[in-house]
């Protein structure tokens, strides 16, 4: 059987020098189509393309649905696995890089709006900011909230539990609804 398999390959082979290779079109039948891909090295197939999520990808940033879609576009342009898989190495290597750039704004954001209040609250620093997260905690807003990282809504804080300094916020206490 190998033997007759290697004969039809060269068979094939031989019936192709001389005649160019071009791609499949809208009215190209099935066989042809087959034909095509298998002499590229395109699947017949999506599962022929495999699982496409590199290493390098952190799971929680891939879609298996987006990699469903690629697997069929490719299919139908008729892309081999390997062209695929340079894609999406490429492409998750500007996700990984635009994921580390992010981390490195959050950080360098939070540093400078640190460094905005030390700088407007001098020593009053602690202080201020056990009740500017008081007045957060009081209203509902929780501490980890991402708005709690900006300068602004944390002064906000604290000049409205300034401006209710005679309430029993300062206390540490709900104010009583009313």
């Amino acid at each position: 059987e190998f033997v007759s398999k290697i004969g039809d390959s060269y068979s094939s082979t031989k019936k192709m020098v001389g005649r160019r290779l071009s791609a499949p079109g809208e009215d190209s039948t099935d066989e042809e189509i087959s034909a095509f891909r298998k002499a590229i090295g395109s699947p017949s197939d999506v599962d022929g393309y495999g699982n496409l999520r590199p290493e390098s990808m952190p799971e929680e940033l891939w879609n298996p649905a987006d990699e469903s879609e690629l697997k069929e576009i490719a299919l139908k342009h008729n892309v081999t696995p390997a062209a695929v898989a340079a894609m999406v190495e490429f492409h998750t290597g500007k996700v990984v890089a635009g994921a580390e750039q992010s981390a490195l704004d959050q950080e360098s954001y939070l540093s400078s709006e640190d460094e905005a209040l030390r700088s407007a609250w001098g020593d009053k620093y602690d202080a201020n900011s056990s009740i500017a997260e008081r007045m957060a905690d009081t209203g509902g807003l929780p501490l980890d909230h991402p708005a709690m990282a900006d300068a602004d809504v944390r002064k906000f804080m604290l000049n409205v539990s300034n401006l209710i300094a005679g309430d029993s916020l300062v206390e540490g206490r709900a104010a009583a609804a009313g």
